[in-house]
């Protein structure tokens, strides 16, 4: 089977979601922090659940309020043969329009044959498992052997169970018997077989004390088969080695004292191993406990199994640049309603691959600021160390990320790239180079975005250095010194202004800012992150007055980053 459509209400932190699944083998959910990816994934595991009735309690309903039904709602299809019967599903099937990405209540020529299994969870804490169409009143029990056929699996951050013999675990699943339960049974009575050979050795302090304990019995009454019946044994009801005791060992070493990367890897491994028919594999935080080598493994073995669907999370820049964009979905919620937007819009998808390699950890984001260089990341970097100083949240708190568009001709393109993908975008952008016009801004503006386009065809060097305070200029000054020599800086300065002997005669003027603006571009002395954050920092208290023109940019940024 493979899902199709999802359609959660009032679970956890979603108050409503409907989602199309996109098509492919792998389906990666990203996001920021508290977006309900593994909520999403948790959905999955309950409507498909493969034993009788997993526990619910009232926070797994929205603001807990038990009033409202949980309902998650899940269309499958490839189903397999003998759920398409009459006196199975076969009167509930329903069509699914891949064309369209659409649910019909009808089965048609052309559509896929699909059935929509619903899970209501209700105030009484009882999951309920039916299947439903349009076309009856009634619902169908969804039976839990039925719902076994989905091969569910889910994969959290600690795997160990998938390392013992438990019921639905992967071990179990390779393993060459119908009733596992019977093989540990047999096991206990070996235990116990084994034990009693030794008696003599082992046993004799404890049958001392059984014998001890005959004599009472003796005393008070209690009948005894035979004169030194009493002796001490396995009780294979009490000590049993039941399903989860049994567990993978590497010689007398059990394989769950592993590192965490190992038993997750192995996890993985034995999974895929159990399931040659199609399966739905639930991977939460794909990343914890590997490296980046071990991911990189994972994500091509997983490629390769053409027959099941997994759903994964993650929070690793190095998955996103394993991944293809058809293989990423984005999860945001605004207004406790969540939304899953493929990355693959038609319309960027060409271009939006390789900004996902260059800067993975910004689609990691809530919000971004699309930098035109490395001097406007280290602009905001500066600004966001700042403001820390100042007591205020970093930028991280807010879900802000900067990314470094590599030019003023790719600004455009990737801010609405990122638009169309849900994101809330600010873009800072030099106006000295006609690839990133007013025009451009204005369309960037009416897509929603927060636009800074430096006034008056300049640089954004320029234009600081045209609008700073004098005392915060020559602060500027000195940084550029202390980065380079004071020998350089004042020949670069002096070369423009031939009235100027050196540093010490700096004069507040227009034209001197002006020849220290353009020195400072043509001379590269903020083009690199690290220096333009140490500049923007050393100069922060200068920006802090929202009434002056430098100052009323600067507070735009930091309304729109603490903007909930």
């Amino acid at each position: 089977m493979k899902i199709r459509h999802i359609n959660i209400k009032h679970f956890r932190g979603i108050q409503a979601l409907s989602w199309t699944v996109p098509e492919g083998s792998i389906v990666c959910l990203i996001g920021r922090g508290d977006s309900t990816k593994s909520t999403i994934l948790d959905a999955i595991k309950y409507a498909l659940f493969p034993s009788w009735n997993p526990s619910f309690n009232e926070f797994d309903f929205f603001q807990t309020d038990t009033t409202s039904n949980v309902e998650i709602t899940i269309t499958l299809g490839e189903l397999p043969e003998e759920l398409l019967r009459d006196n199975k599903y076969g009167l509930y099937l329903r069509g699914w329009d891949r064309s369209r990405k659409c649910i019909v209540d009808e089965p048609e020529d052309g559509l896929e044959d699909v059935i929509t299994v619903q899970l209501i969870v209700d105030q009484n804490l009882e999951p309920k498992w039916t299947v439903i169409c349009d076309r009856f009143e009634e619902e169908k029990p969804f039976r839990v052997s039925d719902r076994a056929k989905a091969c569910a699996t889910y994969i959290g951050a600690y795997a160990d169970s998938h390392l013992t013999w438990n019921k639905n675990s992967a071990l179990s699943r390779i393993t060459e018997s119908e009733n596992i339960l019977g093989l540990l049974s047999e096991a206990s009575r070996a235990a116990k077989e084994a034990l009693n050979a030794d008696r003599d050795e082992k046993l004799a302090s404890f049958d001392a004390a059984a014998t001890v304990a005959e004599g009472i019995a003796k005393k008070f009454g209690v009948p005894v088969s035979e004169e030194g019946a009493y002796k001490a044994q396995l009780d294979t009801g009490a000590i049993n080695i039941r399903a989860g005791g049994l567990s993978l060992h590497d010689k007398n070493i059990p394989l769950r004292r592993l590192g965490l990367g190992s038993r997750r890897m192995l996890t993985f491994g034995i999974q895929q191993e159990g399931l040659s028919e199609p399966h739905i594999t639930l991977i939460d935080e794909i990343e914890i406990g590997l490296e980046p080598h071990r991911i990189s493994r994972l994500l091509k073995k997983l490629n390769e199994d053409d027959g099941g669907q997994y759903f994964i999370t993650t929070h690793s820049p190095v998955v996103l640049r394993e991944l293809t964009v058809e293989q990423l979905s984005i999860v945001q919620i605004q207004n406790n309603q969540v939304t899953v937007n493929g990355a693959a819009i038609p319309s960027i998808k060409d271009n939006i691959q390789g900004k996902i390699r260059k800067d993975a950890g910004a689609f990691l984001a809530k919000k971004v600021i699309v930098c035109e260089g490395a001097t406007e990341v280290g602009l905001c970097r500066g600004l966001d160390n700042h403001w820390t100083v100042q007591g205020n949240d970093p930028f991280s708190f807010h879900g802000v990320a900067m990314f470094d568009a590599g030019g003023s001709g790719q600004i455009k393109n990737t801010a609405e790239a990122l638009i169309r993908l849900g994101y809330d975008v600010f873009v800072i952008g030099d106006s000295d180079d006609a690839s990133f016009s007013a025009d451009d801004g204005a369309a960037l503006v009416g897509l929603g975005a927060q636009v800074i386009r430096w006034d008056g065809d300049v640089s954004i060097e320029e234009y600081f250095f045209k609008h700073l305070p004098w005392e915060a200029v020559q602060s500027s000054v000195r940084y550029a010194c202390s980065m380079y020599t004071e020998q350089s800086i004042s020949d670069q300065i002096c070369a423009r202004i031939p009235d100027v002997a050196d540093l010490s005669s700096l004069v507040d003027t227009e034209p001197l800012r002006a020849a220290i603006g353009s020195t400072a571009k043509e001379k590269s002395w903020f083009k690199r992150v690290n220096l333009a954050e140490e500049w923007v920092f050393e100069i922060g208290d200068s920006l802090n007055d929202g009434s002056t023109t430098i100052g009323a940019h600067i507070e735009s940024i930091k309304t729109w980053v603490v903007d909930a």
